[in-house]
């Protein structure tokens, strides 16, 4: 029950005479205290003198309720009950009263006093009020009970089906309570968002049965409803959520495709499922649903935009091969971003494929000389665009991997203070300025550059990383005479790594473990070898992963290489159990890892397949 405000207190202090206004606020102070005992006494009193006072009433029932005093209680309420006559009065006392008869397990009076309550009311506010009363107690089958009523008196089948849907939820019902969230969808002004959280909060992949009984109810809905009709529309989305729950994905697919038929949205709907799809990595969905806008011929811009999706779905798929298969599904990618700047000369979405493309050439197949052409072509013929300014940077990384340093720190100056760049370019062309500076020996000016990244940006994580590797380092110095020919000959693998030199960068870092194996940057030398050496000696980078993780345990790269090795064990050597043992490690004792959700996937998907 809701206390009254200080406004009521002052209203009611206004009129009592001095003596009573001292009880008033002695009682009110103990009763804010807690202190329910003392507070009870006092209002007694002042009850006594002023029965009619619905203020007194209500501390009274509220104090004895704290105090579980139903003895008190019981005969109060029903003396209330007796004197009332409005039925807002009467509503709270009498639904108080049956409650205490429910704390005493006096099951039957408490149910004889809530059918006394049933026969009140006669409006659908009289309704309303009382079902409100109720839903404070949890009396959800007299609740049903009243709707049910409600709905035959005033012959609406809609009728309170908030309130019925939610009783239904706390008793365990869903079925009902989804086919009461659909009489929801069909009012005039229907709460989508309310009725799918609600429906979501139970029907879930971890409840199986409670989602598939919900989707059978849905199921069965749709024949119910127009099929132009705004309610056959939201219950589409509906089950499209509930089919990607329970990873039935073309039953979200069919639904999706009716959505855009229905709506004309010449692939609109379409591209909205498969964008979801691809960042779900739900890479078949998302290709069904690309290559059936592009089939459909719909809206031009949606084909376009399908075009990007289908080679970014083959850029995806390749991050979970390795070897001569990932290049390969890398090349297909390539070939579709030339062919689409082949259909699409004069596409508005040219700057971005440009991006994307030189991106893959240079993360991807490290064809230096491709995504320098690439960019520079970006630049060229949008040079205002926003990927213009992603470009600039490329080529500054191609420069730094060509052992080019000329004038590579004003080239990242200038991008980083760029007024056209979004601030996550200038973010990044900032980390890339203070990589510079670490790898030319400025160790102090790299510093003061990382300090100039927000922490918001994407490029935080590794600025962090690269910050405390100097910050260890060179406080190293000042202990270890040898502490600064180590952070030189450490950078200078990094440069070799930076130029994508992996065999020279994976060399060095063996000889600088040999060399330097008290220094505190040995997990940082571990972690960089073992990165390397997946692609080059799998076994070997396993070996380092794990040797990092038996010394270090609580190193800043313990938990992604934990990630790391258990992609390794997956994907590379195809053992499942080791797999799955690294990733319910991290789990158990990485428990605010950034990894966690994507090993979460990966265990689950292992699992699942076992």
């Amino acid at each position: 029950m809701k206390k009254a405000g200080l406004f009521v207190i002052f209203l009611m202090l206004s009129r009592l005479s001095f003596a009573q206004q001292g009880d008033m606020q002695l009682a009110e102070a103990l009763y804010q205290a807690g202190n329910y005992e003392k507070a009870a006494e006092l209002y007694e009193k002042l009850y006594q003198r002023e029965p009619s006072s619905l203020f007194y009433v209500e501390r009274l029932r509220e104090c004895w309720s704290e105090l579980r005093q139903y003895d008190k209680l019981i005969p109060f309420l029903q003396r209330e009950i007796a004197r009332q006559t409005a039925l807002y009065t009467i509503a709270p006392l009498q639904v108080h009263l049956a409650q205490c008869y429910k704390e005493k397990h006096d099951h039957a009076k408490a149910n004889e006093t809530l059918n006394k309550l049933a026969s009140l009311p006669e409006t659908v506010s009289d309704y309303s009020l009382i079902i409100r009363e109720l839903r404070l107690y949890k009396f959800y089958e007299a609740i049903l009970d009243l709707v049910q009523r409600a709905r035959r008196k005033f012959s609406r089948e809609l009728l309170f089906a908030d309130e019925a849907a939610d009783a239904y939820v706390f008793l365990g019902n869903y079925r009902a309570a989804t086919e009461e969230y659909l009489k929801l969808l069909q009012e005039d002004f229907p709460n989508y968002a309310k009725v799918q959280s609600q429906v979501m909060s139970y029907a879930s992949r971890s409840s199986p049965a409670a989602l598939n009984e919900t989707l059978a109810v849905l199921e069965q809905a749709r024949s119910k409803f127009p099929a132009t009709s705004l309610a056959r529309q939201l219950l589409s989305q509906l089950l499209t959520q509930l089919y990607i729950e329970a990873e039935n994905y073309d039953g979200a697919f069919n639904e999706a495709l009716y959505r855009d038929n229905i709506t004309h949205a010449r692939g609109g709907q379409l591209y909205n499922f498969a964008t979801q799809m691809l960042q779900r990595k739900q890479f078949a969905a998302a290709r069904k649903a690309f290559q059936a806008i592009v089939i459909a011929n719909a809206d031009v811009s949606f084909v376009q935009r399908a075009k990007i999706g289908l080679a970014s779905v083959l850029e995806r798929e390749a991050e979970l091969l390795t070897g001569a298969a990932r290049r390969a599904k890398l090349e297909e990618a390539s070939a579709a971003y030339q062919e689409y700047e082949r259909t699409y000369p004069l596409s508005l979405n040219l700057p971005d494929v440009y991006l994307a493309w030189a991106n893959l050439e240079y993360n991807g197949l490290d064809n230096l000389s491709a995504a320098a052409q690439i960019a520079k072509k970006l630049l060229a013929r949008f040079y205002e665009s926003q990927p213009a300014r992603s470009a600039e940077v490329l080529l500054a990384k191609i420069q730094l991997s060509q052992g080019n340093f000329s004038g590579l720190e004003h080239t990242l100056q200038k991008s980083a203070t760029h007024p056209n760049a979004s601030p996550e370019v200038r973010a990044e062309a900032t980390y890339l300025l203070a990589f510079v500076q670490f790898l030319e020996g400025n160790y102090e000016g790299s510093l003061k550059t990382l300090a100039q990244i927000e922490t918001q940006r994407d490029a935080a994580n590794d600025a962090l990383e690269l910050r405390l590797l100097l910050l260890e380092a060179l406080a190293d110095t000042a202990k270890n005479p040898h502490a600064l020919d180590a952070l030189k000959e450490y950078s200078a693998a990094k440069r070799a790594l930076a130029q994508k030199k992996y065999d020279e960068a994976a060399s060095r870092f063996a000889d600088w473990l040999n060399k330097y194996p008290t220094s505190p940057l040995v997990d940082n030398a571990l972690y960089e070898r073992a990165t390397i050496l997946l692609t080059i000696a799998p076994v070997a980078a396993a070996e380092s992963y794990e040797k990092l993780l038996q010394l270090y345990p609580k190193s800043f790269y313990a938990d992604k290489a934990l990630f790391r090795l258990g992609e390794l064990y997956e994907n590379e050597r195809k053992e499942p159990a080791k797999a799955m043992a690294c990733y319910e490690r991290l789990l158990r004792e990485y428990p605010h890892s950034f990894y966690l959700r994507p090993a979460r996937e990966r265990l689950r998907k292992l699992k699942s397949s076992s």
